[in-house]
């Protein structure tokens, strides 16, 4: 598996293309604000293949704000779990944020996902996990082949960590969230925000743990 960082203004999230062979999955879908910047960048991202899906790891709108022009481009179904994606189906301009920043969020389909389903990209069978803490019902994608995991806002790399004051947040939830991360020893961490973690990953995450234990705690 071949991953891909696309970054997203103005809030700087990441946008992962995951390629295998001739397949890819887009991991988020950008905050839309910047669609004419970032859509080049997303058509040369999957240049010759074909998208399998679009996995949006939670509601806030600099991940789903884009959501429905990455699925009219790519001609790919929209994945997220099941008590989240009503904010996307919906458009609704509070859930997501988007009207705290006088954007707008676009209404789509989106099929629902639950906590051990399976995402395929090509040959590999990548796995739902339910992550809450950040927000609600925000799940991760677990490569557990490449051991790989796509962490959303729950971890981020140099110790640090999703953030629960915004509504839906909740700091022991998201304790129990980063512990079942690092119980999974993953080799990779391709998070929201800021850099991939390539190699060792599982370190970096404990030291996210304990400085949330420090801090939330």
């Amino acid at each position: 598996m071949r991953v891909t960082r696309l970054l997203s203004a103005p809030f700087g999230v990441n946008v992962f293309v995951a390629r295998e062979g001739d397949r890819a999955l887009v991991v988020d879908a950008s905050s839309g604000m910047d669609w004419p910047a970032f859509e080049p960048a997303l058509r040369r991202a999957l240049a010759g293949v074909k998208v399998d899906a679009a996995y949006l790891t939670h509601l806030h709108v600099d991940h789903v704000g884009g959501a429905a022009r990455v699925a009219r481009l790519t001609g790919a179904p929209l994945l997220m779990h099941e008590d989240e994606a009503f904010a996307v189906e919906t458009g609704d301009p509070v859930a997501t944020g988007a009207a705290l920043f006088g954007g707008e969020m676009e209404a789509h389909p989106v099929t629902p996902l639950r906590e051990k389903d399976v995402v395929t990209l090509g040959r590999r069978a990548l796995e739902v996990l339910l992550v809450p803490g950040h927000s609600p019902a925000h799940t991760a994608l677990w490569d557990p082949e490449s051991r790989s995991l796509f962490s959303g806002d729950v971890v981020f790399e140099g110790g640090s960590f999703g953030r629960v004051d915004l509504p839906g947040g909740d700091a022991r939830t998201l304790l129990r969230s980063l512990e079942r991360l690092a119980a999974l020893d993953p080799v990779n961490v391709y998070p929201g925000h800021m850099g991939a973690i390539e190699g060792g990953a599982r370190s970096a995450i404990l030291e996210s743990l304990d400085n949330a234990r420090l801090m939330l705690g």
